[in-house]
């Protein structure tokens, strides 16, 4: 005896057992439940009935199975069958990626709708489902991106990937960024996702958008340094990751000597550094590289009318990665087209990056360099003559770095060391003096940060290094002062050499945090110098604080010490004073910092540098070991730094953000005898700067900034002398830096559209500098006999396209 599958279907019916949902295939049971005292005698018979029902059909099953001539295996195979209804599932997997990126996304929710069902991906992106076979409507949602909407064909076991796109309006959009404690109240942090949409940036360039903030002077001319709160570019300091590196630009200010994919972030310290940075007496920009991805390869090729370049980042093991870049510039072709002057110029650089990873350990090896050069003739045509300022005729940078580092962290330990070393080279070549400068620093650097407890943290470091420096110089002998005479008839003075320099240095610094929102620094700096046989010491105090004593109001200042060594020329004997001693500056900050909402931010700085010991040039004739001789240099400068910052910030407010940054200052130089009697060169009364970028949307942004800024001091020309031997004027100069040139303003615009496919992305700029071709006197040139004078102008309109294609 044998019973159907309908027959029992008709009889679960009865009992009134509730249907499986659609698409669902788990076999569902009667339950069978206990009668309710109200129950009519029917529908118990049903129940009784349905038990008795399924006793016969498990006796019936069990005489068939043991009975040899019972039909074949194939009959009650039949039976066991599944109904239509009850369908096989299928594994639906697949990984969810950042569109144009192909970065993987945590955290995205993959939901079915007609299932009602969902699950979240991994770390890795990667997320899987079972479910029947059949259409379904797919829903992808992860936070701070676009939703992905599907439908999907579902008849085996399938693997998909999906692409989706970032919200540019959403301001929770997940980014990854390095946790950098805030190491002084006056550091202004930027992190690398930040910097490729940073307003101002123009081309993502990290580096050249900290010219847009305050306190820093425009950079023009061939070198390619910044000039912070009026001080020389000598007397600041720039760092990639804790080792020292000549410049950060190639001339003319032009774009940073380091690729941006390599950047994770930027530390910007216009005063009071912290006691891990020394031998400098104003601010320093600390550029820090990021750590290789070893999970997908990463690229980019890109190319305009100034440059071109490529990136490539290629993981070899879960550990192992290696990165390189390179960068040429093809200006020289172009410069016939702008000016008319006989000018050559080019530069190009360079980067590979080695990285390896364990559970606690991390290695790298960062090799980068760069070249500049720039070869000037002048126009000497009618009665024009070349540039009366110092700056070359022809100049050639070149440098190479190589820095090896390990960073440790267990626990509350972090210990991080490195070493660095490479060449410096600086040529600079005129017809009637020449220099050149090569340097061979080998450099380290060794951090423990312990903190034991959340309101103490205590550093201990030691860096520094051993440098040689070979230098030439041709100079006439009638630029030297004083003594002796020198004669009517000039005689250049020609030499050279070659220097070692020690400078090793220690330092301690604990960070207090005794209650919320209040943070006190006190740390000590101890630097030793041997140059010539001669040493020297050093130490710098430093003291900051940052109190957020309401809830949008934050207080801080700082005071400290800094210390810097004489230049090599300086401290040599044969151009120099060895016995010259270290510069000297006292720094105080103290300022506000005011956020009404998230997404905007203000900040005012008050400052004064009180700068002592500094070198000066002296024409005296002095003694030393029975001899008379040139003093050339002394310690009897003495200067002074003093104004106000003002920094005002919007964040991706509804697709725009800006920068607001105006710098007013005053820089002056003077000696103890003469007092402040001058201002210094590079004094800058006001900077403006105002940046903004807005995303409309679709892949569309459009970028501007404009700038006013105060000249600089220069030396007039009050007359010329004739001189009859060598058939010429000679200029005869007035009080230094006693006019300034004329004040300038400029507008920079950009637009950017972006095409975003599944694994890659490109590009198209157009960017115009100086659109309404702003006058910029940079330097005068004077007719033949000095009488007239005619502004040599910078750069005029130059019109920028390119392409950008990564992945």
């Amino acid at each position: 005896m044998t019973l159907k599958i309908s027959q029992i279907k008709s009889n679960l019916k009865a009992a009134q057992r509730p249907k499986a949902p659609n698409g669902l295939t788990e076999p569902y049971l009667c339950d069978i439940m206990p009668t309710p005292r109200d129950v009519t005698f029917q529908e118990n018979l049903r129940c009784v009935s349905l038990l008795l029902t399924l006793l016969v059909l498990l006796c019936t099953t069990s005489l068939h199975a043991a009975t040899p001539t019972s039909r074949p295996a194939t009959t009650a195979k039949k039976t066991q069958t599944p109904s239509k209804k009850q369908t096989k599932r299928v594994w639906f997997r697949g990984w969810v990626y950042q569109k144009g990126r192909r970065r993987p996304i945590d955290g995205a929710g993959v939901f079915i709708r007609e299932l009602r069902r969902g699950v979240y991906t991994d770390e890795k992106g990667f997320f899987s489902i079972k479910l029947p076979k059949g259409t379904y409507s797919l829903i992808i949602k992860p936070m701070g991106f676009l939703t992905l909407k599907q439908k999907l064909v579902i008849k085996q076991d399938t693997k998909r990937s999906f692409y989706v796109l970032p919200d540019p309006k959403n301001p929770f959009q997940s980014v990854v960024k390095e946790k950098r404690e805030q190491q002084a109240p006056e550091q202004l942090k930027i992190q690398r996702d930040e910097i490729r949409n940073m307003p101002g940036a123009l081309g993502g360039d990290p580096i050249r958008a900290l010219q847009n903030l305050p306190g820093i002077a425009t950079n023009r001319g061939l070198s390619g340094s910044l000039r912070i709160r009026g001080a020389s570019p000598a007397d600041t300091g720039f760092y990639l990751d804790g080792h020292r590196i000549p410049l950060l630009y190639h001339f003319n200010g032009g774009p940073s000597l380091i690729n941006d994919r390599f950047i994770q972030g930027i530390d910007f310290f216009p005063g009071g550094a912290p006691v891990s940075f020394g031998r400098m007496t104003s601010g320093l920009v600390s550029v820090n590289s990021r750590d290789l991805d070893a999970t997908r390869w990463r690229g980019e090729l890109y190319v305009d009318l100034i440059h071109a370049g490529f990136f490539l980042e290629i993981p070899i093991t879960k550990q192992f990665s290696i990165a390189l870049s390179a960068r040429r510039s093809y200006v020289d072709a172009f410069i016939p087209l702008i000016t008319t002057d006989a000018l050559t110029a080019y530069y190009w650089d360079y980067q590979l990056k080695l990285s390896y990873k364990l559970r606690d350990h991390q290695f790298s090896l960062f090799v980068f360099g760069s070249e500049d050069f720039v070869d000037y003739k002048g126009q000497l045509d009618g009665e024009e003559v070349p540039f009366l300022d110092d700056d070359p005729l022809s100049l050639t940078i070149r440098f190479l770095r190589a820095i090896l580092r390990h960073r440790f962290i267990k626990g509350p330990i972090t210990w991080t060391t490195s070493i660095a070393t490479g060449f410096d080279f600086t040529s600079t070549e005129e017809p009637n003096r020449s220099y050149s400068l090569t340097g061979f620093p080998i450099e380290y650097r060794s951090e423990l940060r312990i903190q034991p407890h959340k309101i103490i943290r205590i550093d201990v470091g030691a860096e520094g290094g051993w440098q040689r420096q070979q230098y030439s110089f041709r100079f006439p002998v009638n630029e030297f002062a004083g003594f002796p005479k020198p004669s009517f008839q000039p005689i250049n003075y020609e030499g050279d050499g070659e220097k070692d320099l020690w400078t090793p240095g220690f330092y301690l610094n604990t960070v207090l945090k005794p209650f919320k929102g209040f943070r006190f620094n006190a740390g000590i700096r101890a630097d030793y110098y041997y140059f010539q046989e001669i040493p020297q010491w050093g130490f710098d105090p430093r003291v900051s604080f940052q109190w957020r004593f309401l809830k949008k109001w934050t207080l801080l200042g700082s005071v400290g010490i800094f210390h810097r060594p004489p230049d090599i020329i300086e401290w040599s004997k044969e151009l120099g004073n060895p016995q010259l001693g270290l510069q000297g500056a006292t720094q105080y900050t103290v300022g506000a910092k005011y956020q009404p909402f998230k997404k905007l931010n203000v900040r005012l700085i008050f400052y004064y540098n009180d700068m002592f010991d500094r070198i000066s040039g002296s024409g005296k004739v002095v003694e030393v070991d029975g001899k008379l001789t040139r003093e050339n240099y002394n310690n009897q400068g003495i200067g002074r730094g003093i104004g106000m910052e003002l920094l005002v910030r919007l964040r991706n407010w509804n697709g725009l953000s800006s920068w607001v940054s105006y710098t007013l200052s005053r820089s002056e130089r003077g000696t103890i005898s003469n007092g402040l009697n001058r201002l210094y060169g590079y004094d800058q009364t006001h900077i403006l700067n105002v940046v903004a970028q807005y995303k409309f949307g679709w892949g569309w942004s459009a970028s501007l900034r404009f700038r006013l800024v105060s000249g600089r001091p220069t030396t007039p020309v009050i007359g010329a002398s004739y001189d009859a031997d060598t058939d010429r004027y000679r200029p005869i100069y007035g009080e230094t830096d006693s006019e300034r040139y004329p004040t300038f303003h400029q507008l920079d615009l950009r637009i950017d559209k972006k095409w975003t496919f599944n694994t890659w992305v490109l590009g198209v700029y157009l960017e115009v500098m100086n659109v309404y071709y702003s006058q910029i006197t940079e330097r005068y040139r004077y007719q033949f006999d000095y009488k007239k004078r005619f502004p040599q102008p910078g750069l005029p309109t130059l019109p920028s396209f390119g392409l950008r294609g990564e992945f």
